[in-house]
C-alpha cells in the first residue's frame, strides 16, 4: 500500500549537498575554497607586480598562506553549515510527512489522498486502465465514542486503519479522509477485483475486537468502479459515497458496489450488494 513519502517535502536549493553527505560536502567545499584562494591570491600578485604597489615577495609564501588559511577555516565553517543544512532538511521532511500522515493510523490524511489519488487517476486515464474507489465508514462509531470513550474510539480507528493497510494491495492509495471514514483507491487489475478486495476488508474489520474484546467493530464499504478510467476523483467519490449510504441503509456491515459506475444506472436498477459474496 502506498504511504506518504518524504520526497513530497520542499527541496532545498542546496539539496545536492545533502544528497552528497556531510564528509564529501565538507571536502568539496574545502577544495573549492583553496582553489578560489589561490585564484584571488594570484590575481592580487599580478596586480601588485603590474602596478608596482609593493616590493616583489616570495610567491611560494603567498600561495602557502592561500592554502593554509582555507584549509583550516573552510572545514570548520562548512561543517557547521552542513550540520544546520542537514537538520533543516530533516525538519522539512518530518513536517511534510506529518502534514500528509494521519497520526492515529499511519495512513495518509485527506490532503495526501487527494493529491496522490489525482496523480493515480491521471496515470490510469493515460494508460486506459481501470480505477476503483472504496469508501469505508465504521458502523455506529458515535455510539462507540459516547458509550466507551474517545480512547476506545481512537483504538477502533487505529485498528480499522491497520486493516485497510493490510488488505489493500501494495499499489493502492489508502488514507483516513474523515473522522471514521477511509478511502482506498485501486488501479489496474486490482480495480477489476474491487468487489472481492472490499469484501475481504469488510470481513477483516468484522473480525476486530477492541477494548479487550468488549467492542466488536463493523464497517460499510461503498465502491465505485470506472473501467477504463475517465472520470474525475470528485465524480468517483460521489458515486462511492452513494453506494456507502445505500449499504448503511441496507443494514450495515456490508459492501455495496455500483453495477456500472458510469454512466449512472437507470432508475430502479440497484447496485450489487457484495455482503454475501
Amino acid at each position: 500500500m502506498a504511504h506518504p513519502h518524504p520526497v513530497d517535502a520542499p527541496r532545498l536549493p542546496h539539496a545536492w549537498l545533502v544528497r552528497l553527505g556531510k564528509a564529501k560536502s565538507v571536502t568539496l567545499i574545502t577544495l573549492a575554497s583553496i582553489a578560489l584562494s589561490w585564484l584571488f591570491t594570484g590575481i592580487a600578485m599580478l596586480i601588485e607586480a603590474h602596478e608596482g604597489l609593493s616590493a616583489p615577495g616570495d610567491p611560494g609564501v603567498s600561495l602557502a598562506v592561500a592554502t593554509v588559511v582555507p584549509l583550516v577555516v573552510a572545514p570548520i565553517v562548512s561543517s557547521w553549515c552542513m550540520d544546520l543544512l542537514l537538520r533543516l532538511e530533516s525538519a522539512l521532511e518530518l513536517a511534510s510527512r506529518l502534514a500528509r500522515t494521519d497520526a492515529l493510523t499511519g495512513l495518509g490524511n485527506r490532503r495526501h489522498f487527494l493529491e496522490a489519488a489525482g496523480r493515480v487517476l491521471e496515470e490510469c486515464r493515460s494508460r486506459a486502465t481501470a480505477a476503483a474507489l472504496m469508501l469505508v465508514d465504521i458502523d455506529d462509531f458515535k455510539h462507540i465514542n459516547d458509550s466507551c470513550g474517545h480512547a476506545v474510539g481512537d483504538e477502533v480507528i487505529g485498528a480499522v486503519g491497520r486493516a485497510c493497510a493490510t488488505v489493500a494491495p501494495s499499489t493502492a492509495t489508502a488514507a483516513r479522509i474523515g473522522g471514521e471514514e477511509f478511502a482506498v483507491l485501486l488501479d489496474g487489475e486490482h480495480a477489476e477485483q474491487a468487489a472481492a478486495i472490499a469484501e475481504a476488508l469488510r470481513a477483516r474489520v468484522a473480525g476486530l475486537a477492541c477494548a479487550g474484546g468488549r467492542v466488536r467493530v463493523t464497517a460499510c464499504i461503498g465502491v465505485a468502479v470506472d473501467a477504463p478510467a475517465r472520470e474525475s476523483l470528485a465524480t468517483l467519490m460521489q458515486s462511492a459515497d452513494q453506494q456507502l449510504y445505500a449499504a448503511k441503509a441496507a443494514g450495515k456491515n456490508r459492501v455495496r458496489v455500483a453495477a456500472t459506475a458510469f454512466p449512472p444506472a437507470p432508475s430502479g436498477i440497484a447496485g450489487i450488494d457484495a455482503s454475501a459474496v
